[in-house]
This record gives C-alpha cells, sequence and structure tokens, in this order.
C-alpha cells in the first residue's frame, strides 16, 4: 500500500493496463504505507479523518480492512485511536429498502449493542468506520449539502444516509475508511478526503513466492514462474493475486509449459474455462452451453453497467435459477457470498466477468459488436475469442462458434485497420485496434492488416510499457512495408522506448 499520488480523475485502465502503471508506483513510492500509519498527521492534513483506500478488482482491500478489524479485535492495532469499529459493506446496504437510521444500520450485524448504542455514539470520535465496497454501492451520493442528515437516529433513504457520513453531516468527529475500485473515483470528487492510498498487489518477488507455494515441486515452480515471466503482457497482469491463482491453475493442468503455454490473456482463460467444466457433469453439451449463455449474458450486463454484484432478482433475470446454481461449476465461476440475511453474487473475478461477456457475443443470440465498441477489456477477449485455435478447444465442450459473430468480428477488424491507414483516427483508437490484433493471435491476419499499411500514428499518446510490448510483439508478427513511416512524435515513451527499439529498425521513417 502506497500514498496515491494521481488526481481523483483517473483513466489509467483498470487490471491490463494497470499492471505496469503499478510497477511505475513501486518505484516512485520507496516507502510502503502501514496500516498502523493510516490515521498519522501528515503534510496539510492534521489529525485525517476520512481515508480512501483504492484498488482495482481482486487486489485484497476487503482483506485488508479484514486485517485492521482483527488485528483491533486482537489489541494490536488503533486501541488508543477507537473503541469501536463498525464494517458497513456496500453490496449489503444496497439490500436495505425504506428509510433507516444511522443506528438502525449499525446494528443490523450488531444487534447485541443495542442497549449501549445511545452511549456509543456519545463519543464519535473513538469511532471508526469502514464502509467497504463503495464502487459497489447502487445509487448515487450526490447530495445538496442542505440535505444532509445530521441527526444518528433520523430515519432517511440509504443513499441520503451514506451521503451524509461520507460529506460529514452525520458523525463528522468519527473517522471514516472508503474502499473502492478506481471506476469510482469520479463519485469521489464531491467527498472531502484526508488521504488516499492505494493497493499495489503483489510486487515482483511476492508473484515469484506465489508460485513457489502453489507447486508443490520447486523445479516446476521455477520453470513456470520463468515461462510467465517471460510473457511479460500476462506477467503484468500478476500483480493481482487471484490471476496468480488463475494462471497457476492453467500451468498445472496443462503439466507442460513448453510446447502449449497460452500466449495472450484470452487463451488464458480459454484454458481455465475448460478446465472449469472438465471435471464437472452436465447432461450433455447442451447443458453446459445452456448454463454458459445464462453466465454470460449476466457477465455482459454487468460489464455494460459497470457492476460487478448481483443480487438474486438479476440472476433470475438472466435466467439462472436456483438448481443453475447448484452446479459447481457455476459456484466456481460465480461466487455466492451471504450477507446478514441475503445472497449476492459476484464472478471469482473481473477478469472472468469480462471474458464471459465476450464469449456472449459467440454463444448468445442477438448480440451486436456495436455494444462491445466501448467496453475495451471485453472487445480485446472477444477479437482473442475469433482465433480458431481457441474457438475449436472451447467448441470440443461448449459447442459451435457463431460463424456470423466471427465473420462480424473479423470484417470490422479488417474495415478499421484499413480506414485507418487513409483516415485520422485517434492515436487511442488504433490502440484499440492493435491490442485486437495482439489478443487475436493470428500471424497470418496481422501480416494482412499490416501488408498495406504506408503510415502508423501514435502522436501524442501516452504508452505504458504493456501498451509497447503490445505494438512490439503486433509489428514482430507482421511483415511491416520497408516504407512505412511510424509517428511517435509527442507522446510519451518514458517507459517503453527501449521495449520498442527491437522493431523500430523495421520503420522507413521514424517521426
Amino acid at each position: 500500500m502506497v500514498e496515491y499520488q494521481k488526481p481523483f480523475e483517473d483513466t489509467v485502465q483498470e487490471l491490463m493496463g494497470r499492471g505496469s502503471y503499478q510497477a511505475k508506483a513501486m518505484v516512485r513510492n520507496k516507502s510502503k504505507v502501514s496500516l498502523e500509519h493510516l490515521f498519522q498527521t501528515k503534510g496539510d492534513f492534521q489529525n485525517p479523518k476520512l481515508l480512501i483506500l483504492l484498488g482495482v478488482a481482486g487486489v485484497g482491500k476487503t482483506t485488508l480492512v479484514q486485517k485492521l478489524m482483527m488485528d483491533w479485535a486482537l489489541g494490536k492495532l488503533y486501541q488508543d485511536n477507537f473503541d469501536f469499529v463498525f464494517c458497513l459493506k456496500c453490496r449489503e446496504l444496497n439490500l436495505l429498502t425504506g428509510k433507516q437510521s444511522l443506528v438502525d444500520v449499525l446494528l443490523l450485524n450488531h444487534n447485541y449493542l443495542l442497549p449501549s448504542i445511545g452511549q456509543i455514539l456519545k463519543h464519535p470520535e473513538k469511532i471508526l468506520i469502514v464502509i467497504d465496497g463503495f464502487d459497489e454501492f447502487r445509487f448515487p451520493i450526490c447530495q445538496l449539502q442542505h440535505q444532509l442528515c445530521t441527526k444518528t437516529d433520523e430515519p432517511r433513504n440509504i443513499d441520503n444516509l451514506l451521503a451524509s457520513l461520507l460529506r460529514r453531516g452525520l458523525l463528522p468527529e468519527a473517522c471514516l475508511i472508503l474502499t473502492t475500485r478506481p471506476s469510482a473515483l469520479e463519485q469521489m470528487k464531491v467527498i472531502k478526503a484526508d488521504g488516499c492510498f492505494e493497493i499495489l498487489g503483489f510486487p515482483e518477488e511476492h508473484r515469484e513466492e506465489y508460485f513457489q507455494h502453489f507447486f508443490a515441486d520447486e523445479a516446476v515452480a521455477a520453470q513456470a514462474f520463468q515461462h510467465i515471466k517471460e510473457n511479460e503482457v500476462v506477467y503484468t497482469m500478476c500483480y493481482i493475486p487471484i490471476f496468480c491463482w488463475i494462471v497457476c491453475t492453467v500451468l498445472k493442468e496443462q503439466g507442460k509449459f513448453v510446447n502449449n503455454y497460452p500466449q495472450t490473456a484470452t487463451e488464458i482463460f480459454v484454458h481455465f474455462i475448460i478446465i472449469s467444466v472438465k471435471y464437472h457433469n452436465f447432461s450433455g453439451q447442451a447443458g453446459l452451453r445452456a448454463c454458459l449463455q445464462k453466465l454470460s449474458k449476466l457477465a455482459f450486463c454487468g460489464v455494460q453497467e459497470n457492476r460487478i454484484i448481483f443480487y438474486p432478482e438479476e440472476l433470475k433475470a438472466a435466467g439462472l435459477e436456483l438448481q443453475d446454481m447448484t452446479s459447481l461449476f457455476c459456484t466456481e465461476i460465480l461466487v455466492k457470498e451471504v450477507v446478514g440475511t441475503f445472497s449476492v453474487y459476484s464472478f471469482i473475478h473481473l477478469t472472468v466477468q469480462e471474458f464471459l461477456a465476450a464469449l456472449s457475443f459467440f454463444i448468445c443470440d442477438n448480440c451486436t459488436l456495436e455494444s462491445f465498441y466501448d467496453l475495451d477489456i471485453t472487445l480485446r477477449f472477444l477479437f482473442g475469442l475469433t482465433n480458431p485455435s481457441s474457438q475449436n478447444q472451447l467448441a470440443q465442450h461448449i459447442g459451435p462458434f457463431s460463424p456470423a459473430a466471427t465473420a462480424q468480428a473479423n470484417h470490422w477488424l479488417q474495415v478499421n485497420i484499413e480506414l485507418y491507414t487513409t483516415s485520422a483516427w485517434s492515436g487511442e483508437f488504433f490502440m484499440k485496434l492493435l491490442y485486437a490484433l495482439f489478443e487475436k493471435n493470428d500471424a497470418r491476419v496481422t501480416k494482412e492488416a499490416l501488408a498495406t499499411a504506408t503510415s502508423i500514428g501514435l502522436p501524442s499518446t501516452p504508452l505504458s510499457k504493456v501498451d509497447c510490448l503490445v505494438i512490439r510483439n503486433v509489428f514482430q508478427q507482421g511483415n511491416v512495408p520497408c516504407n512505412m513511416e511510424f509517428n511517435l512524435e509527442g507522446g510519451d515513451l518514458s517507459d517503453g522506448l527501449h521495449v520498442l527499439a527491437p522493431v523500430l529498425h523495421k520503420f522507413g521513417r521514424l517521426l
């Protein structure tokens, strides 16, 4: 965990794009921030009261606050600061109907405090409230200041109650910790935080340590880690603990790493889904396909609406009934969590949800490519799934992919590559095409795409190390015409010029 040094307008792509950002942040922030020092006075912030813990899906935000509460309960942390620590989970707050007071909400999971809650709230300076999963909250919190609640026993709608806490209308003397994904930073503008810290996940040495713990055989662990480290695009994603687990699961199942090692994120998830369905009994291929159709439909709806938490009524709307959820396959992919007296569901990781959303384009009816244009990661998986090898491997288990959907995706890619060489597309749009080619991982298609190009341009485009790795891979795979011009003028290449070096000699002219 390090101090977050970016403005709240965070445009860094979650997960895939953030892997190289994490490496930079590790270098930039030489000293880590420990839980013990979160509430220390620092710089302009005297006696900080409201802190934000930021991190992408699956990086460990909830685990960290659980550790915080456990250490406090064991007398190891904040003993002089707080007499009471409450945790409010936004996925639970979403389920509350009607008007609630803060007292009602605090007692939801602590009903035994009913006789003393009034006395507890008389000393708000000794209270810490953790609000976990703010990005999962269904409602906006942009309440006007004069609408905020100020009384702990006054019933309000749950969105007003949360806004009143965060905007310091309620219990302004209490301390708050808010956990969230970067996707919710836009809403943070109305919150006056006293500090923001980012959980960065596994540094490089912890990734290697994870592989060593996962594989019983030390030599196999070293071989697996070396292979993943050589694939830098996939390796940068391994800062997410659960992605490390997915990668290790795939490598362990394959057994032999050299010949059939997955090269792209799409190929990783193709193998992961195959492993997940391999040992589970369905009523034939049709039963599995029907189950995946429902799951992928749910995944796509969630990605479209930037949601990772699903409630029983949403599962039902996607056609998933209770009997579907008893399948071991479903419970491995879609995890059930009991929150109070309710059940909520989430895919085991956001990348799995995005992969299944992409799969919906090929196995569900009435999907149009236009629906995916703004879903960058899902779109990459979609083009990765047009790879014949990936399709064939999955089709053995779930039946054929729609030929019309595959043709539509291939046509879109071909047309837009051709248009780019003759039109003034933005650098960001061309990067989208390059990522599509990279995930597709089809040397013939890449060569055809580059064959007639005379000019490639990414001017004034900030390029991460991962972006540069993708560019290098695509141009190594394709034949670059000797007269091709490559325009990088004004772009930020501080992280990736050395990465591009092996292919720059192929271009007739560099700008």
